[in-house]
């Protein structure tokens, strides 16, 4: 008992000083990393919202599962314009209908008789629904922490939408780019959802060593496999109309933040897991503390490995 009394200032010293340090050090990369001028745009097509009307057989084909409709525009420029578009259609191509909500894609350099097409179902009712749900669900079960973990999510996608997207079509170095982001959201949602304590930035530190480890080891196999991040036919349009982004930085990127929700969930848990094993057992010397730690430790990195892989 007196040797953790006599070392806790110390110890807390330590948590809140490596805390601040990875505060200013995250501030500095976000003022050196901050998109200059304007945040850029990918020219082409452009997203609007429509109402089909009525579904009805190509005039002017011979296949009879050629279809075509007469959509109504319900933003951008041509509001309240009604326009013929081709319907897509084929194995597993969503059927519409008349009275369907739909998303297009439109370009206004081209003519309004050629300017849309269907890409999908507009959805913002249901996820809009289902977005309602979660957050009632989360504060009912945890109350105003509820409400601070929400508020850092809603942090979190700024982050996203305000520094590291506009900085990455800007052609900034994307793993920089990735791991600032990222751990200004983590220590967002950290400080917001657990509160200002030497606990949180314990968890804190341990989830900057995982980001800063994961993001080395992503960088040296995204290399050493050869991935160059051309997966699908969206990064081929995005590397044709944005020459500046790097695509294989884009897909290490993605590594870094997808695996920051997973290591701020094992990090959290395990502080939390250690200061309750000490509030239970205020005697408890440092030996048992670490071997309980490590002993939860590897039921949840097991119960993560299945996790990650699925």
């Amino acid at each position: 008992i007196w040797d953790e009394a006599r070392t806790r200032p110390l110890r807390e010293a330590v948590a809140v000083g490596g805390s601040r340090a990875a505060a200013a050090i995250t501030v500095a990369g976000i003022v050196l990393l901050w998109p200059s001028g304007e945040h850029p745009t990918i020219e082409g097509a452009e997203r609007y919202n429509g109402t089909v009307l009525d579904v009805r057989e190509c005039q002017d084909s011979s296949d009879p599962e050629c279809l075509e409709a007469t959509v109504r525009v319900d933003s951008g420029p041509d509001d309240g314009a009604e326009v013929v578009v081709a319907v897509p259609y084929g194995a597993g191509v969503p059927e519409f209908q008349a009275g369907d909500a739909v998303v297009m894609y439109g370009n206004q350099e081209w003519p309004i008789e050629d300017r849309y097409s269907i890409n999908d179902f507009q959805r913002t009712v249901p996820l809009a629904l289902l977005a309602v749900v979660f957050a009632v669900a989360v504060v009912a079960l945890s109350r105003w922490r509820g409400v601070a973990a929400l508020a850092g999510l809603a942090l979190s996608v700024l982050v996203l939408m305000i520094f590291i997207l506009p900085a990455l079509l800007e052609g900034t170095s994307p793993l920089a780019v990735a791991v600032v982001g990222a751990s200004a959201i983590m220590m967002i949602t950290l400080y917001l959802a657990h509160g200002f304590s030497m606990k949180t930035s314990v968890a804190l530190i341990g989830t900057v060593v995982s980001l800063s480890l994961t993001g080395l080891l992503g960088y040296a196999f995204t290399y050493f496999a050869n991935f160059v991040g051309l997966v699908d036919e969206n990064v081929s349009h995005l590397g044709g109309v944005a020459d500046a982004i790097d695509l294989r930085g884009l897909l290490l990127a993605g590594l870094v933040i997808g695996a920051l929700g997973v290591l701020d969930d094992v990090t959290v848990s395990q502080a939390s897991t250690v200061w309750e094993l000490a509030r239970a057992n205020p005697n408890a010397g440092r030996r048992y503390l670490v071997g309980a730690g490590l002993r939860v430790g590897r039921d949840h990195v097991a119960a993560t490995v299945n996790t990650l892989v699925l």
